[in-house]
């Protein structure tokens, strides 16, 4: 692995649609349905709009074993997730009785991406009023399992000509070789999966690329996805602080060794080189 270098692979044009900071709490058997809208109270202002979405389980990275475990953290009943969204809709905040998560999202295409400091600055300060409402209701001190950040890419399929043999235009490591013995057609879709093992254990990076057809445009496009997930032994405020640096990092400079440099150039205009 080549040595970090001080500054971080940088674009102008970012294809990024959506960045979600988040942490897997042990869940809170204090916190009951109707403390939901007690929560909301306090975000109101910010947050005006609720919905109910399907639970997710807890995936745990786990050393010694698969990549990841989904795990079972408590007997209790589970609580459903709520969304709590702001009046735009660009920003959202995710609570279930064992994950706290805050979201941004591109929702036009001339949004500008806030960076990373602003979305974790913004997950910070709600985690902070979420931590004080559990602590309020008798829940104790938020219980830290693992910490989550993921981006999440939409790349045009016009880069690739709406082909997976082309996928190498966009990926370097990724080739789809034809000629006269192949049996097989090109392939009709694909999902490409990888996972790396972050310093000192303290977590993976998983990066998954697949077609899909926008559900808005009906065009094809490439959803780059890149999460890490994990937790180091130090759960202070510093201490998360410094795994999401390093998550940060990783995606960051992840995003610009899988995909080419060529593109970088050309479409997502990269200046830091």
């Amino acid at each position: 692995m080549a040595e970090s270098t001080t500054r971080l692979p940088d674009f102008k044009k970012p294809p990024v649609v959506e960045v979600v900071c988040g942490v897997l709490v042990r869940p809170i058997e204090a916190l009951k349905a109707p403390h939901l809208g007690d929560f909301w109270t306090r975000i109101k202002a910010d947050f005006p709009h609720c919905e109910e979405q399907a639970l997710l389980s807890p995936v745990v990275e786990v050393f010694g074993a698969p990549p990841t475990a989904t795990i079972q953290l408590t007997d209790v009943p589970p609580l459903p997730r709520v969304w709590f969204i702001s009046q735009r809709g660009d920003r959202l905040i995710q609570v279930q009785r064992d994950r706290f998560l805050f979201n941004w999202r591109r929702l036009e295409a001339d949004d500008a991406y806030p960076h990373f400091e602003s979305v974790y600055g913004d997950f910070v300060k709600y985690l902070a009023v979420f931590r004080d409402f559990v602590a309020a209701i008798g829940g104790g001190a938020l219980d830290a399992q693992q910490y989550e950040l993921t981006y999440v890419n939409h790349i045009d399929g016009a880069l690739i000509e709406n082909a997976v043999s082309n996928l190498g235009r966009v990926f370097r490591d990724f080739a789809w070789v034809t000629d006269a013995t192949r049996w097989l057609p090109i392939p009709a879709d694909s999902t490409w999966r990888t996972s790396f093992v972050l310093p000192d254990q303290a977590g993976r990076l998983h990066s998954t690329a697949r077609l899909l057809v926008d559900d808005e445009t009906h065009r094809r496009l490439i959803r780059f996805e890149l999460t890490a997930r994990g937790i180091r032994a130090d759960k202070t405020v510093e201490g998360m602080k410094g795994w999401f640096e390093t998550a940060h990092e990783w995606i960051v400079r992840g995003f610009a060794d899988l995909t080419t440099t060529d593109i970088q150039r050309e479409v997502w205009e990269r200046i830091d080189v």
